[in-house]
């Protein structure tokens, strides 16, 4: 689910080398996810409403859902424990991202919308996917990208 909205002013995510989970094709798709929602941001800065960029929260609800398709190839792969957990996140983050761009906000609350969205994308990053790639290197596994794996959830 999105984080709770905060009173925080709307700023980009600024990428830095201690967000990398240390596996490079990992954390280029952070990297790409960052610009994305930071792109969001920019348009929202200039005034554009989340209506307004209905293409740009189609563009970054696709790269998500693809990019956790390959991190779910490594979940199942690698035996992850709190793969239940890891899933819901990637569910309802999806759902709510499905929701905003059928029901884009406007105005003054396509703001809080996507502090929300800012709040999952930095804790996603820095503890979810942390704790499954740090797993990931402790069982001994292929630091390589599996393939995206498309499909049903154990």
């Amino acid at each position: 689910m999105l984080a709770p909205a905060t009173d925080e002013p709307l700023e980009p995510i600024v990428w830095t080398p201690d967000m990398a989970v240390g596996i490079p094709e990992i954390d280029d798709e952070h990297a790409t996810l960052v610009a994305l929602y930071n792109d969001l941001v920019h348009a929202l800065q200039r005034g554009a409403s989340l209506f307004m960029n209905h293409s740009m929260m189609q563009s970054l609800l696709s790269y998500l859902s693809d990019h956790m398709d390959r991190e779910e190839g490594y979940i199942r792969r690698h035996a992850f424990p709190d793969a239940d957990a890891h899933f819901r996140e990637h569910r309802e983050v999806k759902v709510a991202l499905r929701v905003l761009a059928a029901h884009p906000p406007d105005g003054e609350a396509a703001g809080p919308a996507a502090r929300r969205l800012r709040g999952w994308v930095l804790h996603h990053i820095l503890v979810s996917d942390r704790a499954l790639f740090d797993h990931v290197r402790r069982s001994g596994g292929a630091l390589s990208v599996p393939p995206a794996s498309r499909g049903a959830h154990p």
